[in-house]
């Protein structure tokens, strides 16, 4: 069950607030934060950051906490899974020059 309604986000004073299944938002100032979701894996606690509120609305959020969510269920860190990603798309976006 999801906590924090929109409007009531834009109101909240400094602090970290919990929404539910991982998903936390750090207010910065009023109607700005941070959104990131926590996540243990291997016995680790991991957070991964999922955007700035409210460029990123709640919903979106939620939805990136879910599927980060389902990768740690199948044992892959959302983290180097991202890393994985990030290097696979520049490896693709490189161009190579040749010389006669």
């Amino acid at each position: 069950m999801h906590k924090l309604k929109y409007k009531q986000l834009l109101h909240l004073p400094r602090g970290k607030y919990y929404d539910g299944k991982g998903l936390y938002i750090s207010i910065t100032s009023q109607g700005i934060g941070k959104l990131s979701y926590r996540y243990r894996i291997v016995n680790k606690s991991r957070e991964i950051g999922l955007g700035t509120f409210p460029e990123v609305p709640i919903v979106d959020a939620r939805q990136k906490a879910e599927d980060n969510r389902r990768l740690v269920i199948q044992k892959i860190d959302p983290i180097e899974d991202k890393r994985r990603k990030e290097v696979l798309r520049n490896q693709q976006n490189k161009k190579f020059l040749y010389s006669k």
